[in-house]
């Protein structure tokens, strides 16, 4: 089965599946939705966009961080980064849960 065959199906942890589905969400290509009382699989629509790393800030300063490049210009607002490649361009936008309010 494909990734994409996989969404909004139930997300059973002991699935005859499993190895394949824990590929697909490794390689990004599912996410498990646990808004609601039963987890659901999604599938993640690929683009031109990749997930290079992430950061934390806290006080300023780099807290946590994984798959950062070298000499790269961190955010300074505390707060939670992912680093994104679009086409050549590496920006930085924030993480913002909807299932968070501030």
């Amino acid at each position: 089965m494909k990734c994409q065959d996989f969404d909004g199906r139930l997300y059973i942890e002991n699935s005859i599946y499993h190895d394949q589905i824990e590929q697909c969400l490794h390689l990004a290509l599912l996410y498990v939705d646990r808004r609601g009382s039963i987890p659901i699989l999604r599938a993640i629509k690929p683009n031109d966009e990749e997930i290079v790393g992430w950061v934390k800030i806290k006080d300023g300063t780099v807290a946590e961080s994984n798959g950062m490049p070298r000499n790269i210009k961190m955010p300074t607002k505390d707060g939670v980064y992912f680093l994104i490649k679009k086409g050549t361009v590496l920006i930085f936008e924030p993480y913002s849960s909807p299932l968070v309010k501030e």
